[in-house]
């Protein structure tokens, strides 16, 4: 282990066979984990301070593998200690083969398996009952039942099914749409907000090429369901990873013109966020990408005119 303010680094020389790794004695709550590759997001459980942490099937780098756990406690300890033992602080790690590499144009628009848990519980919550109001999208839709649960309440006359997954880029909400999460559900609005990830993610990553992932993700949601009306949602700012304004400006650019529609609708939002300086408010954005409370707030206030209108036609 090695860490910095707010990380904690686990280097993996030997990948489990199990697909399963345990951290025993980490005393801070673990917010999330994730690949350092390419930031591919982990499940894992936490209990008696004990993690254990769901890894893919095969090693993502030949020599050695690092697991980033984003922690509450930066001074927290792995117990027990050797004698002598002190918590050391260091630079993000950088292996020499634990670079991502480079994307493709392809890579946006190959649907990639990446949260099969999520997946069952998305699959589980469409035969509880009707989903009128479905969000497809990443960590910031995922995280607003929670984060947001005020406004998410208002909701629920309209039966909503949240299928945000942590760290989801377009490739893997594609996975999830033709493999069983539009199957069985009728919902007179999709609420889709997809892409920061792919340009958070990866530098070398061409705005037109999230815009394509986006497109066809939009594509599939009318073949599956094609009652159903979707609010395209343009992708929010975001100040870490620092993603330069006119990339995320160039996507919203290209898929704005994808509601152009009777059955798709866009919407713009992000300004919402930003503070009298145009960059990301603090207030909204505490962490740089994820809404506080408020941030949920005024996404619903700013959405909710438009997002009525498409249900009650």
């Amino acid at each position: 282990c090695t860490s910095k303010p707010g990380k904690l680094y686990l280097i993996i020389f030997d990948w489990p066979a199990t697909g399963t790794f345990d951290l025993p004695g980490l005393l801070s709550k673990v917010d999330r984990a994730y690949l350092l590759v390419d930031h591919q997001d982990l499940e894992f459980t936490q209990e008696d301070g004990r993690v254990r942490l769901t890894l893919p099937k095969e090693a993502p780098d030949k020599i050695a593998s690092v697991v980033c756990l984003e922690i509450a406690d930066t001074r927290a300890k792995v117990l027990p200690e050797p004698e002598g033992w002190t918590f050391p602080v260091a630079a993000e790690p950088t292996l020499g083969t634990n670079t991502p590499r480079s994307r493709t144009a392809d890579d946006a628009v190959t649907p990639v398996e990446k949260s099969p848990g999520r997946h069952r519980e998305f699959l589980a919550r469409i035969n509880e009952g009707p989903v009128e109001l479905l969000f497809l999208g990443d960590s910031i839709t995922d995280r607003w039942p929670s984060r947001g649960p005020e406004s998410w309440a208002r909701f629920a006359p309209y039966h909503p099914a949240n299928f945000g997954i942590s760290g989801d880029r377009t490739e893997h909400v594609l996975w999830r749409i033709t493999n069983g999460e539009l199957e069985g559900i009728h919902p007179k609005v999709t609420v889709i907000l997809i892409g920061t990830n792919n340009l958070g993610h990866f530098p070398d990553e061409k705005p037109e090429w999230v815009a394509e992932g986006i497109r066809k993700i939009v594509e599939i949601v009318h073949e599956k369901l094609p009652k159903t009306k979707v609010l395209l949602l343009g992708i929010f700012p975001r100040a870490k990873p620092k993603v330069a304004s006119e990339k995320v400006e160039a996507v919203n650019r290209i898929i704005s013109k994808l509601g152009n529609t009777e059955n798709t609708v866009y919407l713009d939002i992000g300004q919402e966020f930003l503070d009298a300086n145009g960059e990301p408010s603090t207030e909204l954005l505490p962490d740089g990408l994820h809404p506080s409370a408020k941030g949920y707030q005024i996404w619903y206030e700013a959405m909710w005119p438009t997002l009525e209108k498409l249900l009650n036609e």
